[in-house]
């Protein structure tokens, strides 16, 4: 025993500064990836399907792990530690004994630390923690002995008095088990951190009839669900587990059962509610992948909302031995009534956090219960007459095929003469779908003189009608409400947005700049409007638009023409973006490349490819030279 003792003494004090700096790093990420993530996610990156990516530190310390291991287990064999056998005899198990000891000991904290830290922000269940142990965290254990005795055998061998030949086949094996460790599918999350990376979700319209059968079971009988079919498309569906309900509220973090979860936003639009939420998952095994499966939204009474019109983002914790998951999940949630009140909503509202449950046996779906007859939507009656034709059209357009085809509906719609323009003004506050396929048509087709005062009270709630006053030439009596729409920069078109342009007071500069950069086309025909508006800075609004463009990440845009308006103006990120565009042989981009160069050269793309590092913006000419 003394000798074992003193054996390890001598090794740990040897590569004691090594294992020291190892320990500091290894548990310093692990605190910082640990217990820190739920609170990267700041209020600006809110609303967006986006996830800004963690510092990868994991293949640092890998590295450090594995030289922490080669040196501890060549301690002897290669580096003679004990001053070699000859100087301090030792039996063979102690010679072995004792650097795995000290290779224990070095490993031992950091992976301690993982387990703390997944027991502080996620909480897992027992069964979860059996899971972690028998599958990542045992099979990652194994990989760093089999290692470990890899290296202290290929040790022994170049230590020994072998030939040649004998060293080199050793070599060569080994070289090839670490290599095959290496590309193996289960441990490249160990060693490479395979894989790390995004991958996201398009937003849009879910069904959620697969999961509807398992989350009923857990629902009071008398639940009502809005936004899903009522039908599975499987034979068999998975059963559901309830993961946590509370209040949806900003900043609210949830902790428990190998989740933490928290809301980033909450914010009414219309009828739907836009919440996003970020959350961290522990991921037991070394094959299935855990995620969130299902959103609902609980508003007082029997109504559950599912998740729409969202996205969902999600990557891997870049630690190794740690196996957690990083999801964002973005969406909006339909109220039951047509006008909710949001403020008296708000604090009587509950979020269901739904995810599979693996081990619980499927549901079986009998075919007859999917071909059961639903009850058709209630709708408004349609009276007869021209009253009726317009009910039909906004019936079609509002509920029965607003995800299919329009086409009947908006010919039906070309056919109402003018005598249905009380029926269609009653139908006010108008849906997009009706407004684009039938309503702006029909006004722009039979508004008259005497429809002006209904139209100028609608157009208070509804800056849309500001497009039917100026096609009509009405722009005097539209202009003070188009004056308020821009002062509380309320979304307005473009014919709207000139309107306020020829006017030209002072004191709406910076909201009519704000409101033309959201616009999505025809911005380059109020560049002379806005060029000589008072008060508006150009080179200001000119960046607003570019950085807008450039930096979209729910909604991409057309950058035209604030990339070119920017580099007009010296911004050499606009610039570089129309150089790639024209090297990319894109529509009209060499052209608008060569206009902005001085001299213009034929071969602009060639002279910019060239010269782009050294190329400067001359403020006196307004191009770009060397």
């Amino acid at each position: 025993m003394k000798t074992f003792l003193h054996s390890f003494r001598l090794t740990f004090r040897r590569f004691r500064w090594e294992i020291i700096g190892f320990w500091i790093f290894s548990v310093g990420i692990v605190i910082y990836f640990g217990t820190g993530i739920a609170s990267l996610a700041s209020p600006r990156e809110a609303g967006y399907p986006y996830l800004p990516p963690l510092p990868n530190y994991m293949m640092l310390e890998i590295l450090a792990a594995c030289w922490v291991i080669l040196r501890i287990m060549f301690s002897e064999p290669v580096f003679l530690t004990q001053g070699g056998w000859r100087t301090r005899p030792l039996p063979r198990a102690q010679a072995w004994l004792a650097p795995c000891a000290v290779l224990a000991m070095a490993l031992l904290p950091s992976l301690l630390v993982r387990l703390a830290a997944l027991e502080i922000s996620l909480a897992p269940e027992p069964g979860q923690w059996w899971k972690l142990l028998s599958g990542k965290f045992l099979w990652g254990i194994l990989s760093l002995m089999l290692i470990a005795a890899v290296l202290r055998a290929a040790g022994g061998l170049l230590g020994s008095k072998a030939p040649g030949p004998a060293k080199k086949i050793a070599l060569a094996v080994t070289c090839l088990l670490l290599v095959g460790a290496w590309f193996h599918p289960k441990t490249a999350h160990l060693f490479r951190g395979y894989p790390y990376g995004s991958y996201g979700g398009g937003g849009g319209r879910y069904n959620y009839g697969d999961l509807l059968p398992g989350i009923r079971e857990i629902l009071p009988p008398k639940a009502n669900f809005i936004a899903t079919e009522d039908y599975a498309s499987q034979p068999e569906v998975p059963r559901m587990r309830l993961v946590s309900r509370f209040a949806p509220v900003e900043g609210t973090v949830i902790r428990g059962g190998g989740l933490r979860l928290k809301v980033l936003r909450v914010e009414p639009k219309g009828k739907n509610l836009a919440i996003d939420v970020e959350a961290l998952l522990t991921q037991p095994g070394t094959e299935e992948q855990r995620g969130l499966s299902a959103l609902l939204l609980h508003f007082p009474g029997d109504d559950y909302s599912f998740r729409q019109n969202g996205a969902v983002m999600y990557n891997t914790v870049p630690l190794a031995l740690y196996p957690v998951t990083r999801n964002r999940i973005n969406g909006e949630y339909e109220a039951p009534m047509e006008n909710p009140d949001w403020d008296r909503l708000l604090p009587s509202l509950e979020l269901l956090v739904f995810e599979r449950d693996e081990e619980a046996p499927l549901i079986k779906v009998s075919p007859t219960d999917n071909e059961r007859p639903r009850a058709p939507k209630p709708l408004p009656p349609v009276p007869s007459g021209i009253a009726g034709d317009v009910t039909t059209v906004f019936n079609g357009l509002d509920h029965d095929i607003q995800w299919t085809n329009r086409g009947p509906m908006k010919a039906k719609g070309e056919t109402i003469p003018r005598e249905g323009m009380p029926h269609v003004l009653a139908r006010h506050p108008w849906s997009d779908l009706a407004w684009d396929h039938f309503v702006k048509a029909f006004l722009l087709k039979h508004a008259v003189d005497s429809d002006k005062p209904a139209l100028l009270e609608r157009m208070t709630t509804d800056p849309r009608l500001g497009e039917i006053f100026v096609a009509k030439g009405w722009k005097a009596d539209a202009l003070p409400l188009l004056k308020r729409f821009a002062k509380e920069r309320l979304p307005m078109d473009e014919a709207s947005l000139a309107v306020l342009l020829e006017d030209k007071d002072p004191a709406l500069a910076g909201d009519v700049a704000a409101l033309v950069t959201r616009l999505d086309g025809g911005v380059e025909k109020l560049e002379p409007l806005l060029r000589n508006y008072p008060g508006l800075d150009w080179k200001r609004f000119v960046h607003e638009g570019w950085m807008r463009s450039k930096y979209a990440f729910r909604m991409r845009r057309d950058p035209q023409p604030f990339d070119f308006w920017a580099a007009q103006a010296g911004d050499f990120s606009a610039f570089r973006s129309i150089a790639e565009k024209a090297a990319k042989k894109e529509q009209g981009q060499e052209d608008r490349l060569r206009s902005l160069v001085a001299g213009e050269p034929a071969d602009a793309v060639g002279f910019v490819r060239v010269n782009l590092e050294k190329m400067r913006f001359d403020e006196g000419s307004g191009k770009w030279s060397l």
